[in-house]
């Protein structure tokens, strides 16, 4: 009998993966020694499939009128998306739905019969490939020859003609922004029943503490720029404080210097709440 690249290939990918490698050499070998090196090289570049490759091809040759009923099922599919038939669409894909469930529990249970059970993240990619199936006619024809060596990836969007039609619609919720940041102005209200924003929301309890309290004080806020100041010039004193006395007990340049550490400032228990160089009191 006659040796060739499709006989060998149907034969492989009928078996279960660890039985794949080993035949496929001695394949190879067969076409080696009968001097067809061409096709001892065809033979060995198949690759080996994997886990729900093997269950797609499985299921394909095991059920082979479910598998037409399926491609049947995404040319009608295809005709009437492009129809913009909205009620024949959520038909059909109710029925979708259905059959690639159905169908891909049949395979995980006849590749237990086979000995080898896939895991469900492999029946996941055999949905997948499913879904390209219905989906592209290419695919559907890849996969009804059996032969896969990977799952085929589902195209965006198409598995989810079967939502109902209702799936496009999402709700919005409003986002709450704090007062000077673009978003809607204070006291505005949303159309729809939205929530009010309202004036002080976003601010941290301790910022509107301290806003109260200077409204009181008649105090204005410090400005950015002396807060800068007055942060760069409590670091330098701090780092003064900080700075070890020079090697050798000598002063540099001759001259003494003391360090005096820094001391707490306290305010008197009638006067306001300051704060110096880090410390509050």
């Amino acid at each position: 009998m006659a040796m060739d690249v499709e006989s060998v290939a149907d034969e492989l990918y009928g078996l279960r993966p660890s039985e794949f490698t080993a035949l496929r050499e001695r394949r190879a070998a067969e076409a080696r020694t009968a001097g067809d090196r061409a096709l001892a090289d065809r033979v060995k570049a198949l690759r080996r499939p994997t886990a729900a490759a093997w269950a797609s091809n499985l299921l394909v040759r095991a059920r082979p009128d479910d598998a037409r009923s399926l491609v049947a099922l995404g040319e009608a599919l295809r005709r009437a998306h492009r129809d913009l038939d909205g009620a024949r669409l959520r038909e059909l894909g109710r029925q979708q739905h259905v059959l690639v469930a159905a169908l891909a529990r049949e395979a995980q249970r006849l590749t237990a019969e086979a000995g080898e059970r896939i895991r469900d993240s492999a029946r996941g990619q055999v949905e997948a490939t499913l879904h390209a199936a219905l989906a592209d006619p290419e695919a559907a024809g890849e996969w009804l020859a059996g032969r896969l060596s990977r799952a085929l990836d589902a195209p965006v969007g198409f598995a989810a003609l079967g939502d109902g039609g209702g799936s496009a619609a999402r709700h919005l919720s409003v986002v709450r922004t704090a007062p000077g940041s673009g978003g809607a102005e204070e006291g505005d209200r949303p159309e729809g029943g939205g929530a009010t924003v309202r004036p002080g929301r976003g601010r941290s309890r301790p910022t509107r503490a301290r806003e109260s309290g200077r409204k009181r004080s008649g105090r204005a806020p410090p400005s950015v720029g002396g807060r800068r100041s007055g942060a760069r010039a409590c670091g330098s004193r701090r780092n003064a404080a900080r700075r070890p006395p020079p090697r050798g007990g000598r002063p540099r340049h001759g001259r003494t210097r003391s360090v005096t550490p820094p001391t707490r400032w306290r305010a008197p228990s009638s006067g306001p709440t300051r704060r110096t160089c880090g410390w509050r009191s």
